[in-house]
């Protein structure tokens, strides 16, 4: 496999239908952004992805970045600042298995969450207030990155 860093980030919405658990309430919607290529994984290729390279010290530097930019918009939608230290953790469960899954709520009471969980490098976005933009998020967050609407099948990774 080639070594190599994050060349876009990948996002798909996901049926209410599936079920993702109390970190996510009722109303609003859930969508996962994540970055490619990833390391393999088995349960991202069961899902339907495809875009695998081993990852470096680079692409875990720019992950961390990604996902700080990720919480520091929601956290500016929704009115607050997001200390540096919940990127850290959001990472932390999304790189390693035996990692506990991290929730970040944000926002009083929330309106919006960021869920990472069993080592799978996918930042679950949970928004329940219509003024976070999902397509301002993936170009803020993408950095000049292509954004790639990628569909998979989300009810074995929930």
């Amino acid at each position: 496999m080639a070594v190599t860093t994050i060349h876009s980030l990948c996002w798909d919405e996901v049926n209410r239908a599936v079920p993702v658990g109390v970190w996510a309430p009722e109303h609003g919607r859930v969508f996962v952004v994540w970055p490619a290529p990833v390391d393999h994984d088995a349960c991202l290729a069961e899902a339907g992805f495809s875009d695998f390279a081993d990852s470096t010290e680079h692409w875990a530097a720019e992950f961390m970045d990604l996902t700080r930019s990720l919480v520091e918009f929601l956290a500016g939608v929704v009115g607050g600042r997001a200390p540096p230290k919940l990127a850290a953790g959001l990472v932390a469960a999304a790189r390693a298995d035996d990692v506990p899954p991290c929730v970040v709520h944000l926002g009083t009471p929330a309106q919006a969450a960021v869920r990472t969980s069993n080592g799978h490098p996918l930042l679950w976005v949970w928004t329940g207030r219509a003024g976070v933009e999902r397509e301002a998020l993936l170009a803020s967050v993408a950095r000049g990155r292509p954004v790639v609407h990628t569909t998979l099948d989300w009810k074995s990774l929930a």
